[in-house]
């Protein structure tokens, strides 16, 4: 099946909608592309003047620019591919998101891959994120009861004490919601800077959750996990339930290999999960072997090779050297399908196919019951746009019970999706926009009934005018 063969399901109260907001929106591209050849050709006539020919060289300057205007934007911005299922409450959800709707609309010097690779490459750097480059997090950590230690990297609202941002938001109430934020498979907070400074304007509490090996101290124990751990997580989730327990709601954010680990988790927990509703940004599916692992870009396989190791093995040899499979991964493999395939044991697991059994998130994906957006670009150079087609069955089932909804854009690479209407990307990146705007309708479509094993005798309905 391909991108182009995609059909959004939908109900028949909110065909008409969906139709008229694609005319429209056809009609506004069209007109500004018109709008903006009539101005540049106005401009070239007074430029200068004009030639034996009758054309001024400025007249043929301003045609080519506008010629090249209109060729990016018709070629760059363009509508995600919505795959919705069956759900009455999925599809009321992405029905009152606007932003998914819209097209993603990359600048003119940074649409293509490569360029927006290279600018997360920057602000990753030098850990900032476009709005979100003022973000401050306020770090505590906690034993696990084998003691290992993870962490709980807070929101701080002096983030907003800044004349770039402006106006600071209010306070927040008890029963603010939470939003749990998962990083990737090397991050921390520094990948939701931008995401986190938006849904706190929004009224949400945030937080990201670091794991094993994250918190910039060496390990507690010979043992940390690239894709997490459910037991973990699980942990987590009570501690910050403990910490709020009148939040109305808990959502999750998750990013790459962040979102194995939330899938794995709402899928085993089921309906005792303490998540209420999940986005996932750029997530490889399947991470068994001949997975995600095996299918992504070499050279970028290879930079993310040295990072694990960089912040996974280097800074822990003495506590890590003596256990089986080490050496290889430290030294002797060439890339990320190797290591993983050599690292079970570090993991804490006896074989790989146990390893394999806990956490390919796709062994439960069909078991998640919260509503779940899935956000992919069908240029990422990490996970696959094939990962994506080998699972669209799982977005496309006509299950009045499912709860999942696609969003395939053509481009964004991995974990980038710089917005901007001009040359430069400006402003919150496309897929925080979305997937902010996702969690609060998940909020707002329902009070959620108390789940099995969780204690929601607080539990309020999430307020307009927190949100």
């Amino acid at each position: 099946m391909s991108a182009a063969s995609f059909q959004v399901p939908q109900a028949s109260s909110s065909s008409h909608n969906w139709s008229s907001l694609s005319t429209a929106t056809s009609q506004i591209k069209f007109t500004s592309q018109m709008t903006i050849s009539r101005t540049l050709s106005d401009v070239a006539k007074i430029a200068l003047p004009a030639t034996n020919t009758g054309i001024s060289v400025a007249a043929i300057a301003m045609a080519f620019v506008a010629f090249i205007v209109n060729r990016w934007r018709a070629t760059a911005w363009r509508h995600p591919t919505l795959v919705v299922s069956g759900g009455s409450r999925i599809r009321q959800i992405v029905e009152r998101c606007p932003r998914l709707h819209k097209p993603f609309r990359p600048p003119l010097l940074a649409f293509h891959t490569l360029a927006q690779l290279a600018l997360h490459a920057f602000f990753h750097e030098n850990k900032r994120a476009d709005t979100g480059k003022h973000a401050r997090f306020n770090r505590e950590i906690r034993k696990l009861d084998d003691g290992g230690e993870v962490g709980f990297d807070w929101l701080d609202d002096s983030s907003f004490n800044n004349k770039d941002v402006t106006p600071p938001p209010p306070p927040l109430p008890d029963t603010a919601p939470l939003l749990v934020c998962l990083h990737t498979i090397t991050g921390g907070s520094h990948d939701f800077a931008g995401a986190a400074m938006l849904a706190r304007t929004r009224g949400f509490r945030v937080v990201v959750f670091l794991r094993r090996g994250h918190i910039d101290r060496p390990l507690a124990t010979p043992r940390f996990n690239l894709l997490g751990c459910v037991h973990d997580l699980h942990a987590q989730l009570v501690h910050v339930r403990s910490q709020y327990p009148q939040a109305s709601h808990v959502a999750c954010l998750s990013s790459s290999a962040g979102t194995g680990l939330s899938v794995r988790y709402c899928g085993e927990k089921r309906d005792a999960c303490l998540i209420d509703a999940l986005v996932c940004t750029c997530p490889g599916y399947d991470t068994t072997e001949g997975g995600a692992f095996a299918r992504m870009q070499p050279m970028l396989g290879s930079y993310l090779l040295r990072g694990v190791r960089k912040l996974f093995l280097e800074p822990n040899v003495s506590i890590l050297k003596d256990v089986k499979g080490f050496q290889a991964c430290h030294e002797d493999v060439d890339n990320m399908a190797d290591f993983q395939r050599n690292a079970y044991q570090l993991e804490g697991f006896d074989s790989l196919e146990s390893y394999h059994d806990a956490t390919n998130p796709m062994g439960v994906a069909s078991d998640i019951s919260v509503p779940t957006l899935v956000i992919n670009a069908e240029d990422d150079p990490v996970c696959a746009k094939s990962n994506v087609m080998d699972h669209v069955h799982l977005f496309s089932s006509e299950d009045n019970n499912a709860n999942r909804a696609l969003a395939l854009t053509r481009w964004g690479a991995h974990c980038c999706y710089f917005e901007g209407d001009w040359l430069l990307p400006r402003g919150y990146r496309w897929c925080d926009e979305v997937a902010v705007e996702f969690l609060l309708e998940s909020c707002r479509t329902t009070n959620l009934p108390p789940r099995e094993g969780v204690a929601r005798e607080q539990q309020h309905p999430v307020s307009s005018s927190v949100l």
